[in-house]
């Protein structure tokens, strides 16, 4: 199985490959640091004060649900047919 490293990289030619896994290292390394800022952070506030600063916001957010919190959820059950 191709990594995610050598499908962003194969995206490119010869040429640009050096800059390609440059860019992906830079942007790998730029996730990682958020995660580890926000995780640490995360804990301090109730999953209501999250969704009550993020009402609004030009990004989606939303809540990681445990397996028991997604079936209980009222969408899971509810099949459309057209």
């Amino acid at each position: 199985m191709m990594s995610a490293q050598q499908h962003f990289v194969n995206k490119f030619d010869r040429r640009d490959k050096l800059y390609a896994t440059i860019s992906f290292c830079k942007l790998s390394l730029t996730v990682l640091l958020l995660l580890e800022l926000t995780s640490c952070r995360v804990g301090e506030k109730s999953l209501a004060e999250w969704l009550t600063i993020f009402e609004g916001a030009t990004f989606p957010y939303g809540p990681v649900n445990t397996i028991p919190e997604v079936f209980s959820d009222p969408q899971v059950g509810v099949t459309v047919s057209v």
